[in-house]
């Protein structure tokens, strides 16, 4: 019995028995993971001498049958229902010790629209089910790519554990045995060892952390850059629908060499321990993620095969397929928009009054509303309007739609240095303009556009006998 919305059946359990074609629809497991479902049947079954008829779905789950709240509602009526407990109730009676043992499966049908995959889209996500992972499989495949922690000729250094509630003593004892079950740790005598801490999660689990400061100071960072912003927002003009994948515990993928193992352990009430895989945490994580990817997706074809191939795993709960609209990287990127995500503008929102000079200057240069950016088209021309204060200068990049208006492509500005805030109008007006045209020297560079500024005595510039040495 669960708290499930409805009753589910294994597959192989049904196989003489009549099934009812229903309207296709998900369900969505407690780990976020969608099945789809379209077929049903009645099942006869005997519980402590009463029969019993219940029409349930047919689920591919690791349970041969659960019973569900329809059928708590039909044999045991509403007073049935108050069997049921909350789990702090249940966590209450595992700390008293009233518990022996718990089992428990969330089924619960998805109404939300914005988590449905595309029909169309459904055959393709069916096809490589087997790179969405509630749970990574063990340790990663040898791609011929390792992690490197390299603190040239760095003498090791060790911290000790952080003083832990019995609460996240007992956490700490639980992840511990299941990492070290599934190989991912090992038990270690390393020279080299760092704190664990306790992060609580958006769902008000606990995340166990390693607090890596004292080695990453001793690491030399890894220069390799990571893809500009900027530029990936660009690349999505004229997409009309988007598709995000988000790698299952993506570090946990990644080898770590194996001389370097002792240089991740981590100090613990319980002993000292190491990762055979990348770990969260480490300076060098980002640069290291992002060569594999470059390596795996290099080419950005056929990207589920090259997942598989790889054995690399998606998280299919964060995962979206087909929308219009989507979270990437920060922004809402759509066909029509590119919006800062509404989490990032929530804090200026949300802002409280200010109540003196200081808090004021805290507050200057905050955006109060998203602004809407267009992805740029290199096929149509820009315009590029500058203006200069006697503080700074600013710039916006515009192109103009199918609407005949002209939509915001990107913003800029530069504070100015002592120097700059001597120059005269003029010349300030000039290095905006300047400014402007380095900044997006890659957009504007071989197509059509025009500058536009409200300083008109820029227009004889040219026409000037003298220059001073900052024009020249």
């Amino acid at each position: 019995m669960t708290g499930a919305s409805s009753s589910y059946i294994y597959p192989n359990m049904v196989n003489n028995l009549e099934t009812v074609q229903v309207e296709a629809h998900e369900v969505e497991t407690a780990s976020g993971h969608r099945l789809r479902i379209d077929k049903m049947v009645n099942v006869d079954f005997n519980l402590d001498g009463c029969n019993m008829t219940i029409k349930a779905y047919i689920l591919d789950t690791k349970f041969d049958f659960v019973l569900g709240r329809n059928w708590l509602q039909k044999y045991l009526g509403e007073s049935g229902l108050r069997y049921l407990l909350s789990h702090k109730q249940i966590n209450r009676a595992i700390r008293h010790k009233e518990v022996k043992e718990v089992y428990l499966l969330h089924l619960s049908d998805s109404d939300l629209e914005e988590n449905k995959i595309p029909e169309e889209l459904q055959p393709l996500v069916e096809e490589y089910q087997d790179i969405f992972r509630d749970e990574l499989p063990g340790l990663p495949l040898d791609r011929g790519f390792e992690h490197v922690i390299d603190t040239g000729d760095e003498k090791p250094v060790s911290r000790p554990p952080y003083k832990m509630s019995l609460l996240e003593l007992d956490e700490l004892w639980r992840q511990l045995n299941e990492l070290l079950e599934l190989g991912l740790v090992v038990l270690s005598a390393s020279p080299w060892g760092s704190p664990v801490l306790f992060v609580k999660k958006a769902d008000g689990t606990m995340r166990m952390c390693v607090d890596y400061r004292a080695t990453n100071k001793k690491t030399i960072r890894i220069n390799a850059p990571l893809p500009r912003i900027d530029e990936c927002l660009e690349r999505l003009q004229g997409a009309k629908y988007f598709t995000s994948l988000d790698l299952k515990s993506s570090y946990h993928q990644i080898k770590i060499r194996e001389s370097d193992i002792p240089k991740t352990a981590f100090n613990t009430r319980y002993g000292q321990y190491s990762w055979k895989l990348l770990p969260f945490g480490l300076c060098n994580a980002p640069p290291s993620f992002q060569a594999l990817m470059n390596k795996v997706l290099g080419d950005l074809l056929d990207r589920c095969y090259k997942l598989r191939d790889n054995e690399l795993y998606a998280n299919y709960k964060k995962c979206e397929f087909g929308k219009e609209e989507i979270t990437f990287l920060g922004f809402r990127v759509s066909t029509a928009s590119i919006l800062p995500a509404s989490d990032k503008v929530k804090a200026i929102q949300e802002w409280k009054p200010l109540n003196n000079v200081q808090e004021v200057r805290q507050f200057i240069e905050k955006l109060i509303q998203a602004p809407v950016l267009q992805a740029p088209d290199p096929k149509r021309p820009y315009r590029v309007e500058v203006d200069a204060s006697d503080v700074g200068v600013g710039a916006v990049l515009l192109q103009e739609g199918d609407d005949k208006q002209w939509h915001l492509l990107a913003y800029e500005s530069r504070k100015l240095s002592s120097a700059g805030r001597n120059y005269p109008t003029q010349e300030r007006e000039l290095l905006a303009i300047l400014h402007a045209l380095r900044t997006w020297r890659c957009f504007l560079e071989g197509s059509q556009y025009e500058v536009r500024s409200d300083h008109h005595l820029l227009k004889y510039l040219r026409s000037q006998s003298k220059y001073t040495p900052w024009l020249v």
